[in-house]
């Protein structure tokens, strides 16, 4: 098995300098929700497994939304 075809089978870690073997429970467990990947324990995390999505963005984005949110007074009982 070569190491390209080894890194898309879904039984390996999908990080290019690792390649290790993962178990059952990693394999459900350890998937990026952004990247769709999966991932041993060492890399499961988007700092370590250089994850392409752009977090800032996606906070600033929030951000953003919050912040200019159009919201009416209340009106006052008589």
């Amino acid at each position: 098995m070569t190491r390209y075809s080894k890194m898309n089978d879904a039984t390996h870690c999908f990080m290019k300098t690792c390649g290790k073997k993962v178990t059952f429970m990693e394999k459900n467990t350890c998937v990026c929700s952004k990247c769709k990947h999966g991932f041993c324990t060492l890399h499961r995390l988007a700092e370590e497994h250089e994850c392409p999505h752009n977090f800032k963005e996606d906070v600033n984005k929030e951000k953003f939304i919050k912040e200019n949110k159009c919201v009416g007074e209340k009106l006052v009982k008589i």
